[in-house]
Formats: C-alpha cells, sequence, structure tokens
C-alpha cells in the first residue's frame, strides 16, 4: 500500500508536456536498476531517450546509475516538464526549505522518496517538486522561541509585522508559539545575498560548502558566519580544519584525499563562546567517487632503479608531505589558478597507476602530466612563496610553492630551476624549465596541489575560484 500511495503520489506531482501522439492517462513508472544495466539499456526498455530519464531524475552524471537506484521513467516521446533542484547545506531541513520554495514536506518527501526525512546531508539533491515561482521563494533566517515569547513578541523583536511573521510560516492569528520551537523569520528584501532559512545553533548564523557533493580528490570549501568573533575550529573526515577570516565569514579548505571512502563524511564544527564551553555542530556530508581511471606504465631498469625502494621513496614522500602541512595564515592569490605552461594532457591526477617493476605497489597520479619539450619555460599559476627547491629521485627537479591557507603547489621533473627558496612570486613569474629528471618517461611538467599536505586534482583550481 504504501508503494502504491507513494507512486500514485508521484504521478499526481509530475508535469508532462507530452506529443498529441502520447497515449492520454498513462502514469508514471518507477524502474529499479538491475546488475549490469545501464541508462541507455534502460531508456530503449521503455523506448524512451536518455536525456528524458536524466532530466526527470536530476541525474548530474547519467552514466553513472547503481544497482537497486530507482528511476521515475517518463512515457514514450514525453518531453519532462523541468524541475528545479537544491543541495542541501548544514543547516537545512525539511520544514525551512518547504517553506523557503512554497511546496510540502510531503510533496517533498514523496518526490524525493525520502525513508527519514530527518536524515538529510550536505550534497544531497532535492528535487523540488511543487515549488514556487523563484520571485514567490522565500530568504530569511530562522529563530526559536524563547520561554514566554508569543508570535507577536517574536515578530516586534525582529522588527517585521506579526502578519508577515505569521504568514511566512503559514500560521493563523492566535496560534500558539511553543518554547523551542523554529519560526522562520523572512528578509526585508529578497536576493541573492539574503539570508537563508536555517536550524543552526547560535552563535552560528550560516554554513556553506562548496562545492557539493564533494569529490574524492578534490577541494572542499567551508565557510562560517558567528556572531562571535573568536576563531571557529572543526574536522572533517577526522581531517583537522583550520579557518581565516575573510569578510565577514570564516573560510577553511579541506582536501578529500583521492582514495576517500565514498559516502557519508562528518563535518564538525565547534564556534567558541565568551559565555563559556564551544557550541558544537555536526554534519552529515556526501563524498562520491571521482571516477577515476587505472593506467599502467612500462620502465626500464634503469628508470626503475631506486626509484621505487621505499628507503628512497618513503623520506622523499615524507619530506614533500611535511613541507606541505603547514599552514599560513596569509592568502596569497585571489582567483583563478592558470596553467603554468601549455601542452596536451598527458595523465589527469588520480588516475590508478601500476608499473611494471612494482606491481604489487598500486598508486595514484598524485597531479596532472603536461606534455612540453625539455627546456619550455615553467611559470607561477598564481602568487606564493618559494618553500623548496631541490632535486629528488623520484621527482627530479622539484618546486614546492606555498600560497597561503595550507594551498601548495608542486613543480616536477624540472630541467632547471630559477627561483630561490624563501623568494616570493607573483603570477606569470618564471619558474624554471621543464625536464625529464627522476622518475620520468618523457620530458613534461608534473604540476601537483596539496591543502595541507594532500594531494588534490589541481585542474579544480583552474575553472572555478576557491573557495
Amino acid at each position: 500500500m504504501l508503494r502504491r500511495a507513494l507512486l500514485l503520489c508521484c504521478v499526481g506531482l509530475l508535469a508532462w508536456a507530452a506529443p498529441a501522439a502520447a497515449q492520454p492517462g498513462r502514469g508514471t513508472i518507477i524502474h529499479v536498476v538491475q546488475r549490469g544495466e545501464t541508462l541507455y539499456s534502460i531508456a530503449s526498455l521503455y523506448g524512451v531517450s536518455v536525456e528524458a530519464i536524466a532530466a526527470v531524475n536530476a541525474l548530474d552524471d547519467p552514466a553513472h546509475i547503481v544497482v537497486g537506484q530507482r528511476l521515475i521513467i517518463p512515457p514514450p516521446g514525453a518531453v519532462p516538464a523541468v524541475v528545479p533542484t537544491y543541495e542541501i547545506q548544514p543547516g537545512d531541513s525539511l520544514d525551512l526549505l518547504a517553506l523557503r520554495f512554497g511546496t510540502t514536506v510531503a510533496d517533498l518527501v514523496a518526490a524525493n522518496e525520502l525513508v527519514n526525512p530527518e536524515l538529510l546531508y550536505a550534497g544531497q539533491t532535492l528535487r523540488l517538486v511543487g515549488a514556487a515561482p523563484a520571485d514567490r521563494q522565500l530568504t530569511g533566517y530562522s529563530v526559536v522561541v524563547q520561554p514566554g515569547e508569543t508570535v507577536a513578541v517574536v515578530a516586534a523583536r525582529h522588527g517585521i509585522t506579526q502578519r508577515a511573521l505569521l504568514a511566512a510560516n503559514r500560521l493563523q492569528h492566535g496560534d500558539y508559539a511553543a518554547a523551542g520551537q523554529r519560526l522562520l523569520v523572512p528578509a526585508a528584501e529578497a536576493g541573492p545575498d539574503a539570508p537563508r532559512p536555517t536550524t543552526l545553533p547560535l552563535p552560528f548564523l550560516g554554513v556553506r560548502l562548496h562545492p557539493l557533493p564533494a569529490r574524492q580528490g578534490e577541494t572542499l570549501s567551508i565557510e562560517v558566519q558567528i556572531t562571535d568573533t573568536l576563531t571557529p575550529t572543526g574536522t572533517f573526515a577526522g581531517q583537522a580544519l583550520r579557518f581565516a577570516l575573510a569578510g565577514d565569514a570564516w573560510q577553511a579548505l579541506a582536501g578529500i584525499h583521492a582514495l576517500a571512502d565514498p559516502g557519508i563524511a562528518l563535518l564538525v564544527l565547534e564556534a567558541p563562546t565568551a559565555a563559556g564551553a564551544p557550541v558544537r555542530l555536526d554534519s552529515r556530508v556526501q563524498i562520491v567517487a571521482g571516477g577515476y581511471g587505472n593506467e599502467y606504465l612500462s620502465l626500464t631498469d634503469d628508470q626503475c632503479a631506486g626509484t621505487f625502494d621505499p628507503a628512497i621513496t618513503g623520506p622523499e614522500l615524507d619530506l614533500i608531505t611535511t613541507t606541505t602541512g603547514v599552514y599560513t595564515p596569509v592568502r596569497y592569490w585571489d582567483g583563478l589558478f592558470r596553467l603554468p605552461v601549455g601542452g596536451d594532457v598527458a595523465s589527469v591526477f588520480g588516475t590508478r597507476r601500476s608499473y611494471s617493476c612494482a606491481p604489487e605497489q598500486p598508486l595514484f597520479h598524485e597531479g596532472l602530466d603536461l606534455v612540453v619539450g625539455a627546456g619550455t619555460p615553467v611559470y607561477a599559476p598564481a602568487p606564493g612563496r618559494v618553500v623548496l627547491t631541490q632535486t629528488l629521485a623520484v621527482r627530479g627537479n622539484a618546486i614546492v610553492i606555498d600560497h597561503g591557507w595550507g594551498v601548495f603547489t608542486g613543480y616536477w621533473h624540472l630541467a632547471s630551476i630559477s627561483v630561490n627558496a624563501g623568494q616570493m612570486v607573483q603570477a606569470g613569474d618564471r619558474l624554471g624549465d621543464s625536464g625529464n629528471t627522476g622518475r620520468s618517461l618523457g620530458p613534461h611538467l608534473h604540476w601537483e596541489m596539496r591543502i595541507m599536505g594532500t594531494a588534490v586534482n589541481v585542474r579544480q583550481w583552474t575553472m572555478e575560484p576557491m573557495p
């Protein structure tokens, strides 16, 4: 009965702009993905397009579906109506989202097949079926009713009319406001910078994670707004966070390991208060797979000699990890990182690698390989301070730059180095020339980024400003 009710609810909520040839009255079908199926095979089974299934199910990556996933199947030839989506952030709840977007909790639960509406996680995508037009959606912030307060008292305390507060929360005149109840206080003017409704406890005013969902091997930006001026602390997936104040918000960056397990990770934030113990906020954050491939590299005996000896590779990795695990509270960069050289991409970050001389030691590629001729000038992609210039067994002639806030970039296999440790560089300054030193199969530049010692996808920083 529950499944039948859910299907009927979904049928009632979905709107289809079908051509005249479509059969009237045809219901919506839910398909459960089986082992070995692809979106193409499912689309062929029902005689619909891959694009139509992807659109109605808000699939970010149509190539990635999993066994047991439930997919809404549109009628053949139908064009699915555009259904807006929303990425969950810490502090969101279905009650406040329903108020904000002009829909209902029941609609959100049914459209998203939520088993436990209380267990939302940051990065989760909600389909906003039944949402009001954008110009009619609410913005604002939430407050907790204090003992002895009435709706009229709450409205007066926040400088709005009682009628506006009642309307924003779908209350009637005379409704009782219980102590501990959370009410939405609508913003005076809606806009992209208006505060969003949230269930965050004071002194937290807002927490924003970007990008969502978090992905293996990428950087997660964590922005925290609090009422007090004391520095917040926290951890993400067990990794300590360091915050710096930028404008009216505290910023931290977390590097997600390329081999991190996909699933739900815990974000713990603590906001110290002058009055006493810090206020703790726990949030569940989704980490999705990075979709990395595999490659096998065949090396000569000379190339293998020494470069797979743990007595050499271990201390060298420790040197890089230690050098890039330092936090500098100054942020040197602003905006996108440039590419240090041109050239074709030979190998991307995150690729799972195995080598002919050490097949039992599978690794992942920690940077981006750009194919350029030996002697090609290599330029700084962003401002920073040079913290390492050294010849290493595996990485060859190497440079490391500290860009601040725990962000470092590395340049391996260089033919020559033109900078010195301690030197400040600007974007476009020449660092050295590309080469073929260390463990290398030909002239190229290996360019990598580390966040507090963790290797992350540097290409992300060339495509979107961080944080």
